[in-house]
């Protein structure tokens, strides 16, 4: 990552538009120094970015988010975060850079198989609200913690205007018969 990090400092890669850096485990650490490589501006042309499978935490997403909510992903359409260790903290401060404007071209949202309980889905439901994040069309949530609170809240806040990938939920058992 250190090696990445200083090619993207000396701007070395001005026109790339797509990044999979997947199952490389570089952790919150790692994280940290793409997103101090990402405030330099160097992958500011940047569409889609996939960070999947990469033990990232919430110290990571919150590194991840202070860059881009500076500006550093202005193009960014696609974003998957899938298999990380992110949770309510982590995706909270990602809501919050989209918030305050950044991620305003994002279509596709994919955090998959994190840690995210209902108040980090609540604040993912916030920000779809506030109508920061108005060409969001399609969210992934697969295999995360939460429950119908926070399904309800992402259905009132988003309604039909997004495609919430969601696994569906067995009722609760009604008593024994």
């Amino acid at each position: 990552m250190a090696t990445l990090g200083m090619i993207m400092c000396t701007n070395g890669l001005p026109r790339m538009r797509t990044l999979h850096l997947t199952a490389n485990g570089f952790g919150d650490s790692g994280m940290q120094a793409f997103a101090a490589a990402l405030g330099s501006g160097a992958l500011a042309r940047l569409t889609n970015l996939t960070l999947n499978s990469n033990q990232v935490g919430d110290a990571g997403m919150a590194a991840f988010a202070t860059a881009i909510g500076s500006g550093a992903l202005p193009q960014l359409e696609w974003l998957s975060l899938n298999n990380n260790q992110i949770g309510d903290a982590g995706v909270s401060a990602l809501a919050e850079a989209a918030a305050g404007g950044a991620l305003t071209q994002l279509t596709n949202l994919s955090l998959s198989y994190n840690q995210i309980g209902d108040p980090g889905l609540a604040s993912l439901a916030d920000v779809c609200a506030s109508g920061a994040l108005a060409k969001l069309e399609e969210l992934y949530l697969s295999g995360n913690q939460f429950g119908d609170s926070g399904c309800t809240a992402l259905a009132e806040a988003c309604g039909a205007r997004v495609r919430a990938n969601i696994p569906q939920r067995e009722p609760p058992a009604r008593g024994v018969v």
